[in-house]
């Protein structure tokens, strides 16, 4: 993730803390212009016995640092484990093999995603024609790497990566009024960086309609895994959740949720998990570098997302023209028409459902933000979430998730923190 209106002032680390101390220090922490976070523990299960699932987002291994930071994982310690890459991993061809490769010498079974890094279209090296091609050209890497993504179950366990993009109407807070914010062109690269085809466009959902659309071609073995495993992972590099952000007034870039998220990969995460409610539901994500924990239950939409994914599924499933239709027609019982896995989804939305489901970010990030400790560090990665044969029990303490768990999320709250009002004048 790259925004380049970024001001820092963030302090070096502190020593570790467990979850039941860390609210002190955010209740004391975070009235000050300077917010300080805590070294996360690692969760490496040494003496776990069976499969045990690491994950890892935002390498960016165009940074020497980083790539360092890669080649120096043991090449014996994880020999026998599944890694889940989130995405981002490097802006060049070149980098994003090497890192692959030295990634799946070092474990059993690699998955991957994109992240937006990934396709970034650079005119100078590569041959790919825009940021589709190039899509294709990293998931023809990762098969002749032996390099995963696409759903598969390994011992009793379902792994399912998601592919996704953002969109703008992912936000749904209100804005920090009254102050000049660069604009979202200006401030994240990949309006420039990327390169789309046809009508495919960083300006609205189509880019995330259609990078969701291409989950459907895993249907079957989607439906297979939901069938036969009572544990289920799925991954995706963008954020399904506002609520995995934190609020507007808090961060430096208060457009940021604008160029985060999609709706539809949670619609899809929600139908994959099902509507039971289970602590065996789990999602990780990544793309903002906050390092997260959380376990969410329930979900809540408005009816404007509800009539958008509504949309969504009838311009997939059926003809252009039954969009527009739809639109005019404003009638959910229309979903009746459509496929079987898309009826599933919208009942389980439609219906109020109780889904629990824990959410895990771990990021790399960028040398600057490990330095302060943006990303709680790095000697927590890569992080375990899964040995013997279950999730992690412990929910660990990443500075905002544990910030949420103790305080409401405040939207409306337009008054920015401290450490963000100084970057800003009022209008």
């Amino acid at each position: 993730m790259v925004v380049s209106f970024i001001p820092s002032c963030f302090n070096l680390s502190q020593p570790p803390c467990h979850s039941k101390h860390i609210s002190r220090h955010i209740a004391s922490n975070i009235r000050r212009p300077c917010i300080r976070r805590p070294q996360i523990l690692s969760s490496a299960h040494e003496d776990a016995v069976g499969l045990r699932v690491f994950v890892l987002s935002d390498l960016h291994t165009d940074y020497a640092e980083n790539m360092k930071w890669v080649k120096s994982l043991s090449a014996d310690r994880y020999k026998n484990d599944v890694l889940l890459v989130a995405g981002d991993v490097a802006e060049t061809y070149n980098n994003f093999l090497l890192t692959m490769s030295l990634l799946k010498d070092r474990f059993e079974h690699v998955f991957y995603v994109p992240g937006n890094h990934d396709l970034w279209y650079r005119r100078d090296g590569e041959d790919n024609p825009d940021s589709l091609q190039k899509l294709n050209c990293l998931l023809d890497a990762c098969r002749t790497l032996g390099v995963v993504s696409n759903p598969m179950i390994i011992d009793d366990l379902g792994i399912i990566p998601l592919l996704s993009w953002y969109h703008e109407s992912f936000d749904r807070e209100m804005d920090i009024p009254n102050i000049r914010i660069p604009s979202l062109e200006m401030a994240c690269k990949d309006f420039n960086a990327c390169k789309w085809p046809g009508e495919l466009s960083n300006a609205d959902d189509s880019l995330a309609l259609y990078f969701d659309s291409l989950n459907d071609m895993h249907s079957d073995v989607i439906k297979q895994i939901k069938k036969v495993c009572s544990q289920i992972i799925t991954f995706s590099h963008f954020v399904p959740r506002q609520e995995l952000c934190p609020e507007k007034r808090m961060l430096f870039y208060p457009k940021l949720p604008k160029i985060i998220g999609s709706e539809s990969l949670e619609f899809r995460i929600r139908s994959i998990h099902g509507v039971d409610g289970s602590g065996s539901a789990c999602h990780v994500f990544g793309h903002t570098h906050f390092c997260w924990d959380a376990v969410i239950d329930g979900v809540s939409f408005t009816t404007e997302p509800l009539e958008r994914l509504l949309l969504h599924v009838f311009s997939c499933t059926s003809g252009s023209n039954t969009k527009q239709f739809l639109k005019s027609s404003g009638n959910p019982v229309l979903f009746n028409y459509i496929g079987h896995d898309h009826v599933y989804r919208l009942l389980s939305v439609l219906s109020g459902l109780d889904v629990q489901c824990r959410y895990v970010q771990a990021p790399l990030a960028y040398p600057r933000e490990r330095k302060r400790m943006m990303n709680g560090g790095e000697d927590w990665l890569p992080f375990c979430i899964y040995s013997g044969g279950k999730l992690s029990d412990r929910i660990s303490p990443c500075y905002w998730s544990d910030y949420y768990s103790f305080n409401p999320r405040t939207p409306r709250n337009t008054q920015l923190a401290p450490w963000v009002a100084r970057f800003y004048n009022r209008t």
